[in-house]
C-alpha cells in the first residue's frame, strides 16, 4: 500500500472518528418545560426574547449522546401531551468543542422528525462537530414546510474546521483500512444528504456549499469562526437580538438588493473591487398605501430588486432578465455593509481586526476609484476654525481637504457636503468644479 493512499485513508477515518482529546463527555440537561415552542401559531420569530432553551448540551459529543436527548425528550413529550400541547418544536442550546462526526450526523437526522431548533447563548461556544448539529436546527410552519431555526446570540461563538486526524498507534491491515474507508464515506455521505441536500421550504439548502468548502479548507488546528454580517446572511444564521430596520435611504436600498441577491445565490455580498462599478438607480414608488422602491442596475445587466417597506417588515424581490425570484423577508443585516464584524454589535465573536480607511471617487453613478488610504492631519486649529487633512493614496498622490470656517474645499476647489451613495458609514464631499464626489469610510 502506498504512503499516499494510506494517508488518504487515514484522513477519511478521521472524518468518521471526529474530534477527540477532551476529557469531559457531553451532558444534556432539561432546562424549561414551559419554554415556548418554535412551531406555535403565534410564533413571532427567533428575535422574540421569550424564546429560550428547552435543553442544553455541554461537553464533548460522543457515540450514544443522541440517546440521552431522546430519553429526556420522551419525558418532555409525555408532559406536553398530558397538557394537550404539540410536542414538536423544542430548542436545544449548544456549548461544545465538538466530538464525534458520526454522532453529529445522527443528531441532524433525528431533528428531521423531532423538529428541534438550535441556539448558541452568550458566552457559549459551538465548534467542530457541534457546529454541524447547530446547522441542523429547524422548525415547521403549518401548511407551509420546514425552515432553518439556528440562532446565534450576540456573545456566542460558532466555529467550523476540518476534522482532526485521530488514529491509534500501530499498523493497519488492508482489510481494516478498507472497512474504515467505507464507514468514513458513509459518514461523509450522511452529512451531504442530511444538510447539503436537505432543502428548506424556501428552496435553499440547510448547509450551503460555500460553508462546506470553508469547513474543509480550515485545518484541524485552526477554527473558522462565523464573525461577519456576510457570513451570517449567506449561511442563513439568525443573529439575536438585531436592531430594528431603519428608514430606507437610497444607499440602504442598494445594499438590501445586493445582499439579498448575492446570498440567494450563495455568493459573498462583499464587493472586493468596486472600480468601474455603477451605482444602481433607486426609484421610490407608491402602490396604494404601501411604500415601494425599485432598484435597477445598469442597462447592460437588466437586474435589480423590488423592495416593499411595510410597518413591520421589508420584503425584497430580486429579479434579472430571466425571472423574478420570490420575496425575501429582509433583516436589518441585509442593509448593512456585509464586511461588518459581528463584534460591532457589542458581542464578542472573535478578535477584531484593525480596519483600514478607504477612499472612494464617485463620478456620476460610477465608482471610478476605490483604495485603502491613510489620513494625515496637516493643520488643525484649537478652535477647529481651519483644518487641513491629507488623504494619501497607495500611489503617493494626495487628496487635500480643507475646512475653513465651515466651508470645505478639495484640492483647492470649492466643495459641498454630499449624501453617501453607500449603505455603510462614509463622509462625502462633492467637488463643485469637477462634479465628482470624494468619500471616505468609515469617517473623515
Amino acid at each position: 500500500m502506498s504512503t499516499r493512499f494510506r494517508n488518504c485513508c487515514l484522513l477519511l477515518i478521521a472524518l468518521f472518528a471526529g474530534w477527540a482529546g477532551a476529557a469531559r463527555s457531553a451532558e444534556i440537561e432539561l432546562l424549561d418545560l414551559k419554554a415556548p415552542l418554535t412551531g406555535l401559531p403565534d410564533w413571532a420569530g427567533a428575535d422574540d426574547p421569550k424564546f429560550r432553551c428547552h435543553y442544553r448540551l455541554t461537553g464533548v459529543i460522543e457515540k450514544g449522546d443522541l440517546e440521552k436527548l431522546k430519553a429526556i425528550n420522551q419525558r418532555h413529550d409525555e408532559a406536553l401531551i398530558a397538557a394537550r400541547q404539540e410536542p414538536a418544536g423544542k430548542i436545544l442550546c449548544l456549548d461544545s468543542p465538538g466530538g464525534s462526526f458520526a454522532e453529529a450526523v445522527r443528531f441532524i437526522e433525528y431533528f428531521r422528525t423531532a423538529q428541534h431548533g438550535t441556539m448558541i447563548e452568550p458566552g457559549a461556544a459551538c465548534e467542530s462537530a457541534c457546529a454541524l448539529i447547530f446547522m441542523g436546527g429547524l422548525f415547521f410552519v403549518y401548511e407551509d414546510g420546514i425552515y432553518p431555526f439556528r440562532v446565534l446570540k450576540q456573545g456566542g461563538k460558532l466555529g467550523f474546521h476540518s476534522p482532526d486526524l485521530v488514529v491509534d498507534g500501530g499498523e493497519y491491515s488492508d482489510v481494516a483500512v478498507s472497512n474504515s474507508y467505507r464507514l468514513a464515506l458513509q459518514s461523509i455521505s450522511g452529512v451531504i444528504r442530511s444538510l447539503v441536500m436537505h432543502v428548506a421550504r424556501d428552496g435553499k439548502p440547510f448547509f450551503r456549499p460555500s460553508l462546506l468548502a470553508t469547513m474543509l479548507d480550515t485545518p484541524p488546528d485552526a477554527m473558522a469562526y462565523v464573525d461577519t454580517v456576510d457570513e451570517i446572511g449567506r449561511w442563513d444564521i439568525f443573529l439575536m437580538p438585531q436592531p430594528q430596520m431603519p428608514d430606507l435611504t437610497d444607499g440602504a436600498a442598494i445594499q438590501l438588493c445586493e445582499s439579498a441577491t448575492a446570498w440567494l445565490n450563495d455568493e459573498s455580498a462583499v464587493r472586493e473591487d468596486a472600480l468601474g462599478y455603477s451605482l444602481p438607480r433607486v426609484t421610490p414608488e407608491k402602490r396604494g398605501d404601501e411604500k415601494w422602491f425599485k432598484v435597477e442596475n445598469d442597462e447592460m445587466t437588466i437586474s435589480g430588486c423590488n423592495i416593499n417597506r411595510r410597518s413591520d417588515v421589508v420584503l425584497v424581490q430580486p429579479y434579472d432578465d430571466v425571472a423574478e425570484q420570490g420575496y425575501i423577508n429582509a433583516r436589518m443585516l441585509h442593509s448593512l455593509n456585509p464586511a461588518t464584524r459581528l463584534d460591532a454589535f457589542g458581542g464578542f465573536i472573535a478578535e477584531a481586526a484593525p480596519r483600514a480607511m478607504t477612499c472612494f471617487v464617485v463620478d456620476g453613478r460610477k465608482v471610478s476609484d476605490r483604495e485603502a488610504c491613510r489620513k494625515e492631519v496637516r493643520e488643525s486649529s484649537v478652535s477647529l476654525a481651519r483644518e487641513t487633512v491629507d488623504f494619501v493614496w497607495p500611489s503617493g498622490n494626495r487628496t487635500v481637504v480643507v475646512v475653513d470656517n465651515g466651508q470645505p474645499s478639495i484640492n483647492g476647489a470649492t466643495a459641498e457636503a454630499a449624501e453617501t451613495p453607500f449603505a455603510f458609514p462614509a463622509d462625502c464631499l462633492r467637488n463643485t468644479a469637477s462634479g465628482k464626489t470624494f468619500c471616505v469610510s468609515p469617517r473623515f
